[in-house]
């Protein structure tokens, strides 16, 4: 995915399954880390709010984790928020750890 334009807000959908051997473990979402505000989504509910830039996160999503049928996260980034350092910007989102 290519880098987003600095000061913006970003939308970063991903759509994955969990196997059927997934259920009833706690399923958590991790991020390396996300310049500005990040609110998490996943499967239509609003699971918290990261505020911070270069620091790891993560989120337990496991109530409302879905086996053997797809599970869709969305993560907005917005970087419009300035705290004074020169590389500022909704940097491009890799991969989440699950």
């Amino acid at each position: 995915m290519a880098a987003s334009t600095p000061k913006q807000v970003s939308l970063v959908p991903r759509i994955f399954e969990l196997s059927a051997e997934d259920q009833g473990k706690r399923i958590t979402i991790e991020f390396d880390g996300a310049y500005r505000e990040t609110t998490v989504v996943f499967n239509g509910f609003y699971i918290d709010q990261h505020s911070g830039g270069y620091d790891s996160f993560s989120f337990d999503v496991s109530d409302f984790a879905n086996s053997g049928q797809p599970n869709v996260l969305l993560v907005r980034v917005d970087a419009t928020g300035s705290d004074g350092w020169f590389y500022e910007g909704a940097e491009s989102i890799g991969t989440c750890g699950l």
